[in-house]
């Protein structure tokens, strides 16, 4: 037996006494905790254990004392955080209330922990109508009523009673039935856990209350273990684990699921241990993760304990803690109101970049060639560069990763990075010995490649340039200097925005009237993405781009800011009183959107923070 597994066996039998919480969970998001009055968490069973029973067996299982796993928060917008600390013993969980017709005999907190038990196995006996035979056991679930997202991911940390003869159950896009017994009939997408006779990691379906195996990974894999390692007598009875749910649609007709497993103490892993796939052997329908009841639908979310037994009646109970549900994809601007004039009077402006250190925004007015500051705590209006002579066109800005300005300059067809005390350095002004047409964007990597547009814009500012090149590139400079062409097929390239994970680029062609995007490849190399949203066609116009954390996409755009998932799929349009420029996120929040406009300056308060 492998070393790590013989530590934490130690440690499971000893007990101890600690709870650990990622930093992004936060009781204070959690929902107002339900008058016990409203639940009736025994189900009128008066044989439910009572503390003094110590209902979870002769040795009390308590939270193992071992440093707290990392866990990455997903990209979304957090809808709950829970870890019940604080709550006493007894409470009733914050929020959850068994589902209907659902055999539940408790469901409160104990040890800072939401725990759940259903009733006694007993082979054969139908428990609140559901039939139950000699080869199935009792299923008992939780619901949150009130909260419900089409594309989520949940995680959650686990402790069983004994993992051999449990499963848990992670849910979403659940309507709030209970298996046949319940008007609906329950539904919804599972990430299923159980030690018992399969040993499974498994995705699930519930469709019309019948519930469908989708895809079983042995969970011993998912572990790194062998089988006889995970088997009864020689894995603990009580692990911990921590669980990870996504249930993503793809397109319209398909939605996938992921799910991974870790044991608490370790890591989590960067890969998904299951992913669905379009056609598992024995489907109901060809696609299973296409089933109309189930696409499309925004719903809410469930816990389930199934308990079960080889021959012996038993009822075993699990502990939840440090409960995460986000949207990832949220509306970002639904119910949002109307934009608000901030200043005006400038000649054109462009090129906004929040500047977190000093909590204000920089932007260009490029027609009298000065960089500005925003001070929003009273929206006066200072210089960070006056007019240059000669003048030199700064368009778009960025910041560097230690915090120096960057800027495109049209008219002296450079990219120069400005340090804090204002000296100024030439980081890119010659492609093969020739000058560059007009530099208009650039965007910054958490690496240092620096990516930035070159259109021939800058003759609307400067009719004397020389454009040798024939052609209009987008460039990355590699952090030792070197430049290299991403394509030079656009018909003006402008606007320019990396993903949340740095991992795809997305460049606007305003002639062109759409966003190109390039997948970023390992080595630096990019390879252009068709045919899955890509290239976006916008309707008019396309020129400076923001991103949200969740990947969504904003442009500035003839009609104003258009807005779009990282599909491509159109969320709206902000509109704007004047053509809009550029756009970027700012606040100490990062969900206030300025937008540059004509001759003004405009922001909005939209429902997801940017990068």
């Amino acid at each position: 037996m492998k070393l790590w597994l013989l530590i934490i066996i130690s440690l499971l039998a000893l007990g101890c006494n600690t709870s650990s919480t990622p930093s992004s969970a936060n009781s204070d998001n959690d929902t107002e905790t339900l008058n016990p009055e409203t639940t009736d968490n025994t189900n009128g069973n008066d044989d439910s254990p009572s503390e003094a029973d110590n209902p979870m067996g002769e040795e009390p299982v308590e939270p193992i004392d071992e440093p707290a796993p990392t866990t990455s928060q997903a990209d979304g917008v957090i809808l709950l955080s829970q870890d019940f600390a604080g709550l006493a013993d007894g409470s009733p969980w914050p929020g959850w209330v068994p589902a209907n017709n659902s055999p539940v005999t408790f469901s409160e907190i104990q040890n800072e922990r939401a725990c759940l038990e259903g009733p006694e196995y007993i082979q054969g006996v139908p428990v609140n109508g559901y039939p139950i035979n000699t080869s199935e056991g009792v299923l008992a679930r939780m619901i949150y009523p009130g909260l419900s997202a089409r594309d989520v991911d949940m995680y959650v940390k686990v402790q069983y009673e004994n993992f051999h003869h449990q499963g848990i159950g992670l849910y979403g896009r659940q309507n709030g039935g209970f298996l046949t017994t319940t008007a609906p009939l329950g539904q919804g997408y599972v990430l299923f856990l159980e030690g018992g006779f399969q040993k499974c990691l498994g995705l699930w379906y519930e469709l019309a209350g019948i519930e469908e195996i989708h895809e079983c990974e042995f969970a011993w894999n998912a572990l790194g273990l062998t089988q006889p390692e995970l088997d009864e007598g020689t894995f603990p009875d009580n692990p911990i684990f921590h669980m990870r749910h996504q249930i993503e649609q793809i397109s319209a007709t398909e939605t996938i699921q992921r799910g991974k497993i870790w044991l608490e103490g370790t890591d989590e892993p960067t890969e998904w241990h299951i992913i669905s796939d379009a056609n598992p052997d024995g489907a109901p329908v060809a696609n299973p993760m296409a089933i109309p009841a189930l696409n499309n639908l925004e719903a809410g979310f469930a816990l389930d304990l199934f308990n079960y037994t080889d021959n012996d009646n038993l009822s075993l109970r699990a502990c939840f803690d440090e409960i995460i549900i986000s949207d990832l994809h949220p509306d970002p601007i639904n119910g949002i109101d109307p934009v608000s004039f901030i200043t005006g009077g400038f000649g054109f402006t462009e090129g906004p970049v929040w500047h977190a250190d000093t909590q204000k925004l920089w932007f260009t007015d490029i027609t009298n060639d000065r960089i500005h500051q925003l001070d929003p705590s009273d929206d006066s209006i200072s210089l960070i560069r006056d007019t240059q002579i000669p003048p030199r066109h700064g368009n778009g800005l960025a910041l560097n990763n230690s915090g120096d300005l960057l800027i495109c300059e049209m008219s002296s067809q450079a990219i120069i990075q400005r340090m804090n005390d204002g000296s100024e350095t030439t980081l890119a002004d010659l492609w093969m010995g020739n000058a560059f047409n007009s530099p208009n964007d650039l965007v910054m990597a958490n690496d240092n490649t620096l990516y930035f547009t070159d259109p021939t814009y800058g003759t609307l500012f400067n009719g004397a340039l020389i454009q040798n090149l024939g052609f209009r590139a987008v460039y990355r400079r590699a952090n030792d200097g070197t430049l290299s062409i991403v394509a030079d097929d656009f018909v003006e390239p402008n606007g320019i925005a990396l993903s949340p994970q740095h991992d795809r680029l997305y460049v606007s062609d305003y002639s062109a009237s759409q966003v190109r995007a390039f997948t970023i490849n390992p080595d630096g190399s990019t390879t252009e993405i068709i045919g899955t949203g890509f290239p976006l066609a916008l309707g008019g116009g396309g020129d400076g781009m923001a991103i949200d954390k969740v990947g969504n996409i904003y442009v500035a755009t003839n009609a104003g800011v258009s807005v779009y998932d990282k599909r491509g799929i159109s969320w709206g349009l902000i509109t704007v009183p004047e053509t809009t420029t550029n756009v970027a996120f700012g606040g100490a929040d990062l969900q206030t959107l300025y937008i540059t406009a004509g001759s003004s300056l405009y922001r909005v308060q939209v429902n997801v923070p940017g990068l």
